[in-house]
């Protein structure tokens, strides 16, 4: 709820086409901090930085965890995400992210949602560390015909292009009757997509494989709603990359300081400046 207001505007920049005034694009005062002075009056940035019609394409691409789910066939319909929220349940016992959409050739949907229900009495979940999930759900996607990228064209052999009367007729007369209760082979086939994301979280296995894959659907739901959203920006611009990698980096030295009892050098200059930047940065 803090920072509401700057999500607000967020959304009138990417959504309304609002231009920041020059007061607003000016970095806020940090003590310890000394920003670069970039105004030159020139966009420097590059070419895939300017479109801001894909930003939340592109701040999810930057994101390793989100980036592993997004194929090429999701992309042009990613570039439709208007805004991604969070509705917090009141009794504090789950919340709902939610995925605007634009008007588009994919589906109907102008909301795309996924809702998670915790159990706060419960244990830290093994697998990624976090409060248990007893169950989630996502919003049915209204595909438009021929539209579904969750789905591909199941493979079928091409049939020569020129055929005689005679070799037809001979094909013809040697092809065996349809066995009973054959059927016709599938028009599509299911395929890796983003908006699997939307589907059930459960595997035909035994309950400790559908609790892992469930498990790992709230890490990445929890990494969109604790990282993605609050940063978005960073992440759009690429900056929050850096900041990743100096944390696997400062992590990686960590466990190496362990295993070998010598100091390992901290990295903290780029988080705690990405603390202080993100607050100046989320609504541009």
């Amino acid at each position: 709820a803090r920072f509401q207001p700057l999500y607000n505007k967020r959304r009138e920049v990417l959504v309304q086409g609002y231009q920041p005034t020059d007061a607003e694009s000016k970095p806020v005062p940090c003590e310890g901090i000394e920003w670069e002075d970039e105004d030159s009056g020139v966009d420097s940035r590059p070419d895939d930085l300017r479109d801001l019609s894909k930003f939340w394409l592109m701040a999810l691409m930057h994101c390793s965890d989100t980036r592993k789910l997004i194929r090429k066939h999701d992309e042009p319909v990613l570039e439709h995400l208007d805004d991604i929220t969070v509705d917090l349940r009141e009794d504090g016992t789950g919340y709902a992210l939610k995925f605007h959409f634009r008007p588009n050739d994919y589906f109907s949907n102008s909301v795309l949602s996924k809702t998670y229900i915790l159990d706060p009495s419960a244990e830290k979940d093994v697998f990624y560390g976090g409060p248990t999930f007893i169950k989630c759900w996502g919003s049915p996607i209204l595909w438009k015909d021929g539209k579904n990228v969750t789905v591909a064209p199941a493979a079928s052999k091409a049939s020569p292009a020129k055929s005689t009367k005679s070799t037809t007729s001979a094909s013809a007369s040697k092809k065996p009757p349809p066995s009973a209760g054959s059927a016709a082979a599938p028009a599509t086939a299911p395929r890796v997509s983003f908006f699997n994301f939307f589907g059930p979280s459960t595997v035909a296995g035994s309950e400790a494989e559908t609790m892992q894959l469930l498990s790992e659907d709230i890490k990445v739901a929890n990494i969109i709603k604790d990282n993605i959203l609050p940063h978005a920006v960073l992440w759009f611009t690429r900056e929050a990359m850096a900041y990743e990698m100096d944390f696997w980096s400062a992590l990686l030295d960590e466990k190496g300081e362990q295993q070998s009892g010598a100091p390992a050098a901290r990295k903290t200059s780029s988080s705690s400046s990405a603390t202080a930047k993100t607050a100046t940065t989320t609504a541009a």
